[in-house]
């Protein structure tokens, strides 16, 4: 092999590594409801919105997602490729509770899940979080951003 070829095998080998190594950097805070608090793996970005929790086999207890929007709105989720029964809360920018969804399941379909209030951002949890919790709507968040 000519040593032009080789060295070209050699970058190219390299950067292939880099691209299929590369991760977006991940960032965590702590979400506080009044009686309990997790640690919350930040979505901030229209590309982390949509990936959201596609894919995960698991979530441990008091894990989640914080959805983090750049202003309020009405913001629907859908259940594509998570398989992970969820509790959803909206939260508005007082950090207020203002809708939430329990134990929504993968189910095939493209079910959207929404808030008719507006929110600034919305967690993700495992099922039963809220009801285990006593989480209501109206309650005060603590996010630690």
């Amino acid at each position: 092999m000519e040593r032009k070829t080789l060295g070209f095998l050699v970058v190219a080998i390299v950067l292939l590594f880099l691209l299929i190594s590369y991760r977006p950097e991940t960032k965590f805070t702590s979400v506080c409801f009044s009686n309990v608090c997790i640690t919350a793996e930040i979505a901030d970005t229209p590309a982390k919105h949509s990936q959201g929790l596609m894919f995960r086999e698991e979530l441990e207890e008091n894990e989640g997602m914080l959805f983090v929007f750049g202003s309020e709105g009405i913001y629907p989720f859908w259940m594509k490729n998570t398989h992970i029964p969820l509790d959803i809360i909206w939260i508005d920018r007082n950090s207020t509770i203002v809708h939430v969804e329990h134990a929504v399941p993968y189910t095939g379909n493209y079910l959207l899940y929404s808030s008719n209030m507006p929110a600034k951002y919305v967690i993700e949890i495992k099922a039963g979080f809220v009801e285990n919790n006593k989480i209501n709507l109206g309650d005060k968040v603590s996010i630690e951003l």
